[in-house]
């Protein structure tokens, strides 16, 4: 069997930090930031291709928890992808491309528990992509049983509705 000619040479360089932490009543923060950068030079037949992407993540969530069968979350996040390809296809003109798409989201959920067996997840996710110039909103509901021989079932619902 023949094959083609293929070669593939990469950098990644990925950073991640969080922080949590409980402050007044009761309340916690979580945050977090990550980076990423990739370097990549690809042959494939008489073909090259070099790609660059830069990421970055930011979120932070507040929660707390008011009683044992009661708590609310809430947060927001904000990618930010820079990604940028040069290639040069059968030897011929260098073809470029690329895009950044910051992407904030931000959301609010609870967390129900009727009984020691019976619990849903109440949300809703809106969401706003740069590149597309468009915000979707996402509500979200789940529910989740467990019987006492310890198997469970889980039932969800997401939906998105967009606005150009």
């Amino acid at each position: 069997m023949d094959g083609f000619h293929f070669g593939l040479k990469n950098r990644n360089i990925y950073f991640n930090t969080s922080y949590k932490n409980k402050f007044v009543d009761n309340w916690r923060i979580k945050t977090g930031f990550s980076f990423t950068n990739d370097h990549s030079n690809l042959k494939i037949i008489d073909d090259l291709a070099t790609d660059n992407e830069n990421s970055m993540h930011f979120k932070v969530m507040l929660k707390k928890q008011f009683s044992n069968r009661f708590k609310i979350s809430f947060g927001s996040e904000y990618f930010m992808p820079d990604f940028d390809e040069d290639c040069i296809p059968n030897n011929s003109n260098k073809l470029t491309y690329g895009f950044n798409n910051n992407i904030f989201a931000s959301f609010i959920e609870t967390d129900i528990l009727f009984s020691k067996n019976l619990a849903t997840k109440i949300g809703i996710r809106a969401e706003h992509s740069e590149l597309l110039n468009e915000t979707t909103i996402s509500p979200r509901i789940s529910l989740a049983s467990q019987s006492e021989q310890k198997s469970a079932i889980f039932f969800g619902f997401w939906s998105i509705l967009s606005e150009s």
